[in-house]
């Protein structure tokens, strides 16, 4: 959250090597590999934070699936999110990350309904607070989600 990247990275390795039948460091390695653009090796240590815990907390979910967004497997992010649904209807996190990935593999419809869903739960979102809050090393990244974010009618 601090955006020191390097410095997460440096931790969430040490904690796997210090607790490595331990989901929790894996998931936290893994959101920053995530942010830091290693997507491959964020998908890995999600999974393996899974494995660990197959009853993790659903914030493990969003942010396997926000790897795979970020990785452009839009199939398996939007099947990730949609399990996440399945736990918490209102998840706020999931239904901003399907508004980006249905508009981003096409689906422009589903991302509108998406976007109404974050409205919903959070009238006063805004896609530029989200931007500087959250946004990743990958610039590419950051502008592709952002602006299908806003094609899909959130408010800037």
């Amino acid at each position: 959250m601090k955006k020191d990247i390097g410095k997460a990275i440096a931790h969430g390795e040490k904690a796997v090597e210090l607790a490595p039948s331990n989901s929790l460091p894996y998931h936290v390695l893994g959101i920053a590999l995530r942010q830091n653009g290693q997507y491959e090796e964020a998908i890995s240590n999600h999974k393996k934070s899974i494995r660990l815990n197959p009853f993790c907390p659903i914030d493990y979910l969003n942010n396997l699936a926000w790897a795979y967004l970020a990785s452009q497997q839009y199939e398996k992010a939007t099947s990730t999110w949609n399990k996440a649904l399945e736990r918490n209807p209102d998840y706020f996190f999931a239904h901003l990350g399907l508004t980006a990935a249905h508009w981003l593999n096409g689906s422009e419809d589903e991302a509108r309904q998406s976007a109404k869903h974050v409205l919903r739960i959070n009238p006063n979102f805004t896609v530029s607070y989200w931007e500087k809050r959250f946004a990743s090393k990958d610039k590419a990244f950051n502008k592709q989600i952002y602006g299908a974010m806003r094609k899909a009618g959130l408010p800037e």
